[in-house]
C-alpha cells in the first residue's frame, strides 16, 4: 500500500471549519461517530484504452498508457439530458512521487488542466458534445489516487477504467487508488 500525500489545512481553513461546527467533538450523545472513509485500491491495465461517443454518455475515463504516461478524458450525456457536465477530476501522487508535464487537450475557454506543486494533476472542465482531455506523467508504474466530481458532487459512479481485463463502470469509493499492471 502506498502512502498518499495529505494536504495540510491552512490556519484560515482550520478556523473556518471550527467556526462552522463541522467537527465531531460536540456530537450529541448516543449518536455513533462517523465511519472512517474506506478508499479502495484497484489495478488499471497498462496500455488499455477506452472509447465513449461524446454527447451520449457521461464519464471520467482513466487510462494508464505505460512508461509513466496517464490520460484522462471526460464526456457528457448532453444529447439525452440537454445539459453540459461540469467535471472536476483530480489525480494525486503518493508522497515522494512527482507529477509532471500536465497539459490539457480539446479544452475550451474556462476549462483548465494544471498541477499544484507537482503532486497532483487537475482537470476542471465543462463538457457537452465533445471530449476534454488531461495528460500527465509520473514515474513509471506509480499508482495514483483519483477523485471525480460531477457538478461539484463527488460521484464514484462516473469513474471508468480497464482493470484485470474488464471495463469498470463506477468505483466502490471516491477517491480510488489505481495501480498500473506490470508493464
Amino acid at each position: 500500500m502506498h502512502a498518499m500525500k495529505s494536504i495540510p489545512l491552512t490556519a484560515a481553513a482550520l478556523a473556518a471549519a471550527l467556526l462552522s461546527g463541522c467537527y465531531y467533538s460536540d456530537a450529541p450523545k448516543g449518536k455513533p461517530a462517523p465511519k472512517e472513509e474506506v478508499i479502495f485500491q484497484a489495478t488499471i491495465d497498462t496500455g488499455a484504452t477506452l472509447t465513449q461517443e461524446p454527447g451520449v454518455g457521461a464519464g471520467a475515463f482513466v487510462e494508464y498508457l505505460g512508461d509513466g504516461e496517464w490520460h484522462v478524458f471526460t464526456t457528457c450525456d448532453t444529447e439525452t439530458s440537454g445539459y453540459a457536465c461540469a467535471w472536476d477530476v483530480i489525480a494525486t501522487a503518493p508522497e515522494g512521487v512527482r507529477i509532471r508535464d500536465v497539459r490539457g487537450g480539446d479544452l475550451e475557454a474556462g476549462d483548465y488542466a494544471f498541477s499544484e506543486f507537482g503532486y497532483d494533476a487537475q482537470l476542471y472542465t465543462e463538457t457537452s458534445y465533445g471530449y476534454d482531455h488531461l495528460y500527465f506523467r509520473t514515474a513509471s508504474g506509480e499508482g495514483l489516487r483519483f477523485e471525480v466530481y460531477l457538478d461539484g458532487i463527488p460521484d464514484a459512479r462516473f469513474i471508468y477504467w480497464v482493470g484485470d481485463g474488464a471495463i469498470h463502470d463506477g468505483a466502490p469509493s471516491n477517491p480510488i487508488d489505481l495501480f498500473p499492471s506490470s508493464e
